[in-house]
């Protein structure tokens, strides 16, 4: 049999095993520039209207002292939260690709630097939905294995569309150069639209099948591996006041007490460095 060309090998990311919130985990690049304050995080250039897509997160030190109820059925509410952190994510990275200077290498290599925690962390998501979801639904909700295996071939295309992004990222770090952007661009935004689709989908059409066919359990089991995909402030970005606390809660005291210390201060820095505005 032939050897498997680049174009259609299977990406094997390094995914985390864990809840990616401590400061020493794999950063997942957010794209949201918030500043610390002493009762949470606001975005200076929201409440000055520079802009408009960036929210206000606000949260209290009671928020740490928050525990997890105990559930006896699947929270999927989780889910949905990661899946706006992605959602954005792909939108917002494909304008920085756009909007890079051609010639500009060290803005080219720091976009890409944020479209591979991105990718990284889609791919290690949706390992998690191959080996812990789709093999109990096939299982136990055999009436649905069609939407399953609808699941299954959208991760192959998004799969696929993330390698040609990897693939074009090396070409547009070397020179910044204004032809790879925009094809870069392209996929992105093709990608994209991939993404929408598929969460869509699995929001309306998978979420209630897990309520009704995984234990409390099975899906706690899930979300941990989930949460190894992003990181708290990510997460905290897109979340609700009760959202908010229930991550919270979900998090060990000592990777808790190491947000508030030190991990607030390091993704205000890499998401600032991200959003900072560009001169051209």
């Amino acid at each position: 049999m032939a050897s498997t060309t680049k174009a259609h090998q299977r990406p094997e990311p390094r995914c985390s095993g864990g809840a990616g919130v401590g400061p020493a985990n794999r950063v997942f690049v957010s794209v949201v520039m918030v500043a610390f304050r002493s009762e949470g995080f606001t975005s200076p250039s929201a409440s000055a209207g520079g802009h408009p897509e960036l929210r206000v997160v606000k949260w209290r030190a009671s928020d740490m002292i928050e525990t997890a109820p105990v559930r006896t059925e699947p929270h999927t509410q989780e889910l949905v939260v990661i899946h706006r952190v992605f959602r954005r994510e792909a939108a917002l990275l494909s304008r920085f690709v756009t909007g890079c200077r051609p010639g500009d290498t060290a803005r080219a290599a720091q976009v890409a630097g944020a479209v591979r925690g991105y990718t990284g962390g889609l791919l290690c998501h949706h390992r998690v939905e191959d080996e812990l979801v789709w093999p109990l639904l096939r299982e136990r909700a055999r009436l649905y294995d069609e939407l399953v295996q609808r699941m299954e071939d959208q991760h192959g295309r998004l799969e696929k569309s993330l390698l040609t992004i990897g693939d074009l990222l090396p070409r547009w770090e070397l020179a910044a150069a204004g032809h790879v952007r925009d094809e870069l661009a392209e996929h992105l935004t093709e990608h994209r639209a991939l993404l929408v689709e598929h969460l869509d989908d699995e929001e309306e059409l998978i979420l209630p099948l897990v309520a009704e066919h995984l234990s409390a359990a099975e899906w706690d089991g899930v979300g941990r591996r989930a949460l190894g995909t992003t990181t708290l402030g990510a997460i905290l970005e897109e979340a609700g006041p009760d959202e908010r606390r229930h991550f919270l809660a979900k998090v060990p005291p000592a990777d808790r007490l190491g947000w508030w210390l030190i991990g607030r201060r390091q993704y205000q820095r890499q998401v600032s460095r991200l959003r900072e505005p560009q001169p051209w």
